[in-house]
């Protein structure tokens, strides 16, 4: 896809993502939702997560991302949930580069990486999370996640059905991972990777358990916590326990790439953690048999106004979508873009209208189901689920359509969208951040038939109007001539002139 198309896409329809792009807003606070500052304040303010000591920040609600750069604080999720817009965008659930910071209690789905522990990071918690469908769980270290991990500890999580690895570990040292459920993940349970530079780290307490296949490690580590507390439990064990200690008789080698990895004394049976997960925060998704309000051959132009551009950056000026296919709920759609210096490129791209899903997600605002209503919950990739504020009428592409909107700020910038109701397709987007004001406003498309202004229906409907009434005037006339009586003739019927008759009278 070609760079100008994204940046145009992202121009037209997240307009959030053109002022973005435009004066360089750090990524890490352009990309989440929560940003917890070195001085300790949050931002955006608004966000759902309070605290009154800068130490312990609890979330009230479900939130998008979290960045964390202030060491020596606890993030209580509350039982609250972390759900991403999906590997595809390489995204993390939370970035910690910092120390000795507790992360709990939370729920962390659909994500690149569920918890990304940063370059150098030391001394921090994950304890007591449920970090499902992500692609990687837990990443701490290499493969684009840093370098250089201490004295990290997880505990006491459920990490499972992610894509690839559960947990991924490179460079650590010190690491202590116990009580932990790593099941049915895509890859490995726990990815150990170091080139000799690892070492120190211990696993006990944990379940393996479907594992594609549990571990992969380049390093040697520890994984028991001796005898009697033993080691991990392991689904593909097949020791027996004589003497009914709980411990397997022989050791289990986990050994792989020439590294000698074994547990001493693997459990017979599943650790029983002494915590209760905490409960998934009910998020109201878009139905997946969403109706869809387009189809084939369908397309919609959008012209641009903007103030308080900077004059030498080229603008965009329309974007035009048209719909190619669409097979149940998924769209596919070529986007054309026509910038302000007489550019002009387009790709063919795809999006679910049900679920906000595509190619390009930043697709998943310009079409919702149709017949959406106030009250309904959308998916917009880069926002989370958004509510619908309302309903009104408006004038769009020449005629009157009833739509849909809602209203939201992210980052200090106020975004407003209106969908058509009937087609579920955006109509208008407009955005007011640092001085900049764009809005997108439909402005031609063959989805409906323009109408014409009130001025000549005005006038049409008077002339009509005077032209029936000029032909009931006219055929009033012509029936009342042909009924009106003949003028006394100046002769009797037998022809004698009535003064003849008068003198005859007379005599």
């Amino acid at each position: 896809m070609k760079l100008k198309v994204i940046t145009g896409i992202m121009l037209t329809l997240l307009l959030i993502g053109m002022l973005t792009l435009a004066f360089n807003i750090q990524t890490a606070k352009a990309s989440g939702t929560i940003y917890i500052g070195p001085d300790g304040s949050i931002d955006p303010p608004t966000a759902n997560i309070t605290t009154v000591d800068n130490v312990t920040y609890t979330l009230t609600g479900n939130a998008r991302h979290i960045t964390v750069d202030r060491d020596n604080i606890i993030i209580d999720g509350a039982g609250y949930t972390l759900q991403g817009p999906g590997s595809a965008w390489k995204t993390d659930g939370i970035s910690l580069g910092e120390n000795n910071v507790t992360v709990e209690n939370m729920n962390i789905k659909n994500f690149w990486v569920g918890i990304r522990l940063e370059m150098v990071s030391s001394s921090n918690t994950i304890s007591k999370n449920n970090i499902t469908d992500n692609d990687y769980g837990i990443g701490a270290g290499g493969g684009g996640y840093g370098i250089c991990h201490y004295n990290i500890t997880i505990s006491r999580n459920n990490i499972v059905n992610n894509t690839h690895d559960g947990i991924n570990l490179y460079h650590s040292v010190n690491t202590t991972i116990w009580g932990n459920t790593i099941a049915n993940n895509g890859e490995y349970g726990v990815n150990l990777v170091g080139m000799g530079q690892a070492s120190n780290n211990i696993f006990y307490h944990n379940n393996f358990i479907n594992n594609t296949k549990h571990v992969d490690t380049w390093e040697e580590a520890i994984w028991d916590n001796g005898y009697p507390s033993g080691g991990n439990y392991w689904d593909d064990y097949t020791g027996v326990d004589a003497n009914n200690d709980g411990i397997g008789d022989t050791p289990h080698d986990i050994s792989t790439w020439g590294y000698n990895n074994v547990d001493r004394y693997p459990l017979m049976n599943p650790w029983t953690p002494s915590w209760t997960p905490p409960e998934p925060e009910p998020v109201t998704p878009t139905p997946p048999d969403g109706e869809v309000g387009v189809k084939a051959g369908d397309w919609i132009k959008c012209d641009y106004t903007v103030t308080g551009w900077p004059s030498a950056t080229p603008r965009p000026k329309w974007l035009k979508v048209e719909i190619l296919s669409v097979e149940g709920t998924t769209a596919s759609v070529r986007v054309t873009m026509h910038m302000s210096d007489g550019t002009e490129d387009s790709d063919t791209l795809s999006v679910d209208v049900a679920t906000g899903s595509g190619t390009f997600q930043g697709l998943s605002g310009f079409v919702i189901p149709a017949n959406s209503k106030t009250g309904d919950t959308i998916y917009m990739s880069g926002y989370g689920n958004i509510t619908l504020d309302g309903e009104t009428t408006k004038t769009y592409a020449g005629t009157s359509r009833t739509v849909v909107y809602a209203s939201f700020s992210q980052y200090g910038t106020e975004l407003t969208y209106y969908w058509d109701k009937e087609t579920g397709v955006m109509v208008e987007a407009s955005t007011t951040s640092g001085g900049i004001t764009g809005t997108a406003k439909a402005t031609e498309t063959n989805m409906w038939q323009a109408v014409p202004s009130s001025f000549w229906m005005q006038w049409w409907f008077y002339a009509i109007v005077a032209v029936v009434i000029v032909a009931f005037v006219g055929t009033v006339y012509f029936l009342k001539k042909r009924k009106q009586p003949t003028a006394p003739s100046l002769s009797t019927e037998q022809g004698e002139p009535l003064q003849k008759q008068l003198m005859k009278q007379k005599a």
